[in-house]
């Protein structure tokens, strides 16, 4: 079994859970968080790529304001903040899953059972296989629906 530097591991991975914590310090540096050493125009592009720039542009300083001091964001406002730190990493692996939902755009979706890839694909080819994932998808689908009627 060959190791991997943790840091070179974590490096590659871009996680964004749930529920985010941003940190006492401006909308800026939380972005930044993810490559301490980017540009302001990678650190607008990232916020751009994660929908939220307009918004951080309405704060009262902009980027510059200060989260708990100056301005406060919804729960979504701050998951697309650490949305834009993720992709400002630019992750070999972006890893975003609550609903099965939020990865029906994924160029590559990889399926796993037992610790090993079973298969993947992209969404189409993934339900169209009838395999694992396309069960996965039909209880979820399932269950929405139930809480949706």
């Amino acid at each position: 079994m060959s190791k991997i530097d943790s840091r070179h591991l974590y490096r590659q991975i871009g996680t964004v859970f749930q529920d985010t914590q941003l940190l006492r310090m401006s909308v800026y540096d939380n972005i930044a968080l993810g490559d301490p050493q980017a540009s302001e125009k990678q650190v607008t592009a990232a916020a751009k790529a994660a929908h939220i720039h307009e918004r951080i542009l309405c704060l009262p300083r902009g980027y510059q304001s200060v989260y708990g001091d100056d301005t406060t964001l919804s729960g979504s406002e701050a998951q697309r903040v650490s949305i834009a730190r993720a992709l400002l990493l630019q992750p070999a692996v972006l890893v975003i899953a609550h609903r099965m939902e939020t990865i029906t755009h994924a160029d590559n979706i990889l399926v796993l059972s037992h610790g090993r890839i079973d298969t993947q694909g992209n969404h189409a080819d993934l339900l169209a296989g009838g395999g694992e994932y396309a069960r996965l998808w039909a209880a979820q689908q399932g269950q929405q629906e139930a809480i949706c009627c």
